[in-house]
């Protein structure tokens, strides 16, 4: 018995390019798989990484004179931990001078309306009254406190 239909699609060879490409197209979605997956262990750790980092950091409100509604958070516990490092090695006429002449320049940088520099300003201000009131002196007559400023600033922002 002759089967003509088998014997004709034995003998052609039109589908032979789809299967080719069928062949590849699957090739190509598996390399994409494989990609996907190796990838995605790599950005996992990456991403626990980051947020590792970003649960750890932290910035500090900083405060001459205690004060709590801190609108700027510019300097960070490095920025502050330095600062004071820096600061405890000045005498108390030195602080003074040191207060003033920062004083100074945040009030220039207020009247100015420069709040996005007077802010690192500011708490510079404040980590110098810190380390002055924690000698149990003063700040400078005639010179605005770290609340004052603060209060300045607000109205900036």
């Amino acid at each position: 018995m002759k089967f003509p239909f088998l014997s004709r699609w034995m003998t052609e060879d039109t589908g032979a390019v789809t299967v080719d490409w069928t062949v590849l197209a699957a090739a190509v979605v598996g390399l994409g798989l494989a990609s996907a997956a190796a990838i995605r262990s790599g950005s996992n750790a990456l991403g626990a990484e980051i947020n590792a980092s970003l649960v750890g950091a932290s910035v500090v409100m900083l405060g001459g004179g205690g004060a709590t509604e801190r609108q700027r958070l510019e300097a960070t516990d490095e920025i502050w931990a330095a600062w004071m490092e820096e600061l405890a090695g000045y005498d108390e006429d030195q602080l003074q001078e040191i207060y003033a002449n920062w004083s100074a320049m945040a009030t220039q940088q207020l009247d100015r309306g420069d709040a996005a520099s007077v802010a690192m300003t500011l708490d510079a201000v404040s980590a110098i009254a810190t380390e002055i009131e924690s000698r149990g002196n003063t700040i400078p007559t005639g010179t605005p406190s770290s609340a004052e400023l603060d209060a300045r600033y607000a109205t900036l922002i």
